[in-house]
């Protein structure tokens, strides 16, 4: 009986160690889709006119969201927060930061993009974010404090919807008005 405790509790152990190498891996590849995705962006700063950009963070949202259904459908039980994976969250968070920051430069310049569509998309990626962060706190897997870097990762987010909700951002070609009598 002993014998099969042990093997039960190494068998537990070892998929915990599973589950948390696929979140890190997770972790580390959405900061690299998040990372080239602003520098896409923060290259089209300087006269892209039409850069579909809400097809860029639906991108990476959809990795988010893939990234915390995958956690959530591998854990059972809350795991041990470890420095490593706190680690890669930082980084992760850091990334999604700089998207945020070059989307909000993108939507303060004169773009062809529909505000909406963009809009949209980042009130999806602010939810995924939080969501993910939520799920990885309430699992035990990344510290308590690292809620306070997905609260300053949603309000970047927040920041950047308000450039495209601003209605001094026209979308589409500017043109003189011509009036006829």
């Amino acid at each position: 009986m002993q014998l099969f405790l042990i093997n039960f509790i190494l068998i537990i152990s070892t998929l915990f160690c599973f589950v948390r190498a696929d979140a890190i891996t997770d972790a580390i590849h959405i900061k690299g889709l998040a990372s080239s995705t602003a520098d896409t962006i923060f290259a089209s700063l300087n006269g892209t006119a039409y850069l579909n950009t809400s097809d860029l963070v639906s991108q990476v949202t959809a990795a988010i969201q893939g990234a915390d259904s995958l956690m959530m459908s591998n854990i059972s039980s809350p795991g041990v927060a470890n420095i490593t994976f706190n680690e890669a969250y930082f980084n992760y968070v850091d990334s999604v930061l700089y998207l945020a920051d070059t989307v909000q430069r993108r939507g303060r310049l004169f773009h062809s993009e529909l505000n909406q569509p963009v809009y949209q998309a980042l009130q999806s990626l602010s939810s995924a974010v939080s969501m993910y962060g939520h799920d990885l706190t309430s699992q035990n897997i990344i510290q308590r404090n690292s809620t306070i870097r997905t609260l300053t990762t949603g309000s970047a987010i927040v920041r950047a919807q308000s450039a495209w909700a601003n209605n001094q951002n026209y979308p589409g070609k500017r043109e003189a008005l011509e009036w006829t009598s």
